[in-house]
């Protein structure tokens, strides 16, 4: 195995930066093992995720099975090599994430409050789907229903909608601000 292979496997296998591991193979001599161990030493690598057991010898070569310490290989008897555990395709992560969004979606609510009483209260989905449908309708109510008092925030469990809710108080001051103006202009 070449050094460049050896600092992409401790890369890869410790979450350093590859400047750290090619000086911590450098220093080690070009042993992998000796360089983990000396990032380990400096602090550079985190608690690990994951436990390997093995049947083989401490420097990574298996016997009649098991796993490689170094990569977290199983080794079957035959000298089979697979990572043991199933990868995901591109398709399941975008189904996954998906599944995520929809759930943000339904639990959290879009509100419309005026004086303090309650007019409206619909998951974000359902505006997401009116948005979709009707954008500039929902919009321009939006904006109308600004200037006659109505404020919106989304509730959510969590702090996640904290953000958009603090726009939306801006945009709420801003319609009072502009409605004060347009008082003063009239009485003047």
């Amino acid at each position: 195995m070449e050094n460049f292979e050896k600092v992409e496997k401790i890369v890869e296998k410790t979450g350093v930066t590859y400047e750290d591991a090619k000086a911590a193979l450098e220093q080690s001599g070009g042993d992998l093992l000796d360089a983990i161990i000396a990032l380990e030493k400096q602090g550079k690598i985190g608690e690990p995720r994951t436990a390997y057991y093995s049947t083989g010898d401490a420097l990574g070569r298996e016997a009649a099975g098991g796993s490689d310490v170094l990569t977290g290989e199983v080794v079957d008897g035959a000298g089979n090599r697979s990572t043991g555990k199933k990868e995901r395709t591109g398709w399941e992560n975008f189904k996954k994430e998906c599944k995520r969004l929809l759930d943000i979606a339904l639990r959290t609510k879009f509100i419309v409050e005026r004086r303090g009483e309650e007019l409206i209260a619909i998951p974000t989905l359902a505006l997401i789907i009116l948005m979709f449908v009707t954008f500039w309708t929902i919009l321009v109510l939006m904006v109308v229903g600004l200037f006659f008092g109505c404020k919106y925030h989304f509730e959510h469990p969590g702090k996640a909608a904290e953000a958009v809710n603090e726009v939306f108080e801006k945009a709420a001051e801003t319609a009072e601000d502009i409605k004060r103006d347009f008082s003063n202009n009239d009485q003047n």
